[in-house]
């Protein structure tokens, strides 16, 4: 099995999660090392969850998740309101 989140203590984890008023700015950190940093154009902790799932996903596929990061365009989020 392998975990992810915000916690120190998972294999994958976000750390110094920040929003920088349009998309949050965080570190990927596998087994406590750093791999990389990310920004998502999208605010929200559950957003950084959701890219970090991802990335698992990726890297389980045998693909490295860095390159992605400096080649992706921001995507506009929907206009759904949640209530």
């Amino acid at each position: 099995m392998i975990t992810y989140g915000l916690e120190s203590g998972n294999d994958w984890s976000a750390a110094d999660v920040q929003s920088d008023g349009d998309g949050m700015k965080f570190r990927v950190k596998y087994k406590g090392e750093a791999y990389g940093e990310f920004r998502l154009a999208a605010i929200g902790h559950h957003n950084v969850l959701n890219a970090l799932a991802a990335l698992v996903i990726a890297r389980g596929a045998g693909s490295d998740a860095r390159p992605c990061n400096r080649r992706s365009k921001p995507f506009a989020a929907c206009g759904v309101a949640w209530m």
